[in-house]
């Protein structure tokens, strides 16, 4: 980048956080992360999934998740959500690292696709039912998106 953000930029607030998780074609063979790590352990590497982009919080997510259950997945880039819906819709890819429930959330509920587990610490209060990754066996796993407001450096408030 053409600047520094720790030199260049003040922080101004934060906005909030997105419900991460993990989703998946509903004719992937499992349902939980227990049965997501089992075939992903029995079929190394032919198990592929698509995060909106190279070194993105998703790509990292699901990084971080492999190394914690010692499994491989195929990691498929993409350029940003839109196609890996399309391809998660299509079967194309068996499963996504979603930065947030915003683009899968109305395919959850019509039955086209189906939640695996949140990444983050807590669950979501729009999917109360779905367990976190930490809560299926990988205590302290905890990977959430946020949003924020940056300014120029100098930047001071006024009272």
């Amino acid at each position: 980048m053409p600047f520094s953000v720790e030199k260049d930029l003040t922080a101004i607030s934060l906005v909030g956080f997105t419900a991460p998780a993990i989703v998946a074609h509903p004719s992937a063979p499992f349902n939980d992360l227990k049965g997501m790590t089992a075939y992903a352990k029995a079929n190394p590497g032919k198990h592929s999934y698509g995060p909106s982009g190279i070194g993105t919080g998703t790509h990292l997510s699901a990084e971080a998740l492999q190394s914690a259950a010692s499994m491989k997945l195929t990691h498929v880039p993409y350029k940003g959500t839109g196609q890996i819906a399309a391809d998660l819709l299509a079967a194309v890819i068996p499963l996504s690292f979603e930065s947030s429930l915003t683009t899968a959330l109305p395919n959850v509920k019509e039955g086209k696709l189906k939640v695996i587990a949140m990444t983050s610490a807590k669950r979501s209060r729009t999917l109360p039912s779905v367990p976190t990754v930490s809560e299926q066996g990988f205590p302290g796993f905890d990977v959430e998106g946020w949003f924020g407001l940056m300014g120029p450096a100098g930047l001071q408030g006024t009272s």
